[in-house]
């Protein structure tokens, strides 16, 4: 593990998680450079700050579902090799639907230098704790 950084799940009470770059279920169609293991990995201080995000959502009813944290530029590096092969169209329909792949960075959907390897940005949606229905948080479908 990186020096200051922790598996979220690991220091954040409840939190559930679906890190999609570590499975084939994600817009490249494999596991992405980098992702070893279905977990979401950030800096000690992300997992502070999400410890007290997922106590105030519970108190709420909701809890927190995390979808990527720490991303090795590898992996950037692989979405910019995957962005410029042709299109194959195996996960077009599910993941990018309204843009063709080559799109993908100048319209900002992914970027050469992502925020998140430096191990403080995260992708997370709310779910109800009365149920499994996630929150719908008014993300852009591409």
């Amino acid at each position: 593990m990186i020096d200051d950084f922790v598996v979220i799940d690991e220091v954040v009470p409840g939190v559930r998680w679906d890190a999609k770059y570590a499975t084939w279920d994600n817009f490249t169609g494999r596991p992405v450079d980098g992702y070893d293991a279905n977990r979401v990995v950030g800096t000690t201080a992300l997992g502070r700050a999400l410890a007290r995000a997922q106590e105030r959502a519970g108190s709420l009813g909701y809890g927190l579902l995390l979808w990527d944290g720490y991303r090795p530029q590898r992996a950037t590096e692989q979405f910019r090799r995957w962005s410029a092969q042709p299109e194959d169209r195996l996960t077009k329909a599910r993941h990018y639907p309204r843009i063709d792949r080559a799109e993908m960075f100048e319209r900002g959907y992914i970027h050469a230098r992502s925020g998140h390897s430096r191990g403080s940005a995260i992708d997370l949606t709310l779910f109800e704790l009365d149920g499994r229905d996630l929150v719908p948080m008014g993300a852009a479908t591409i």
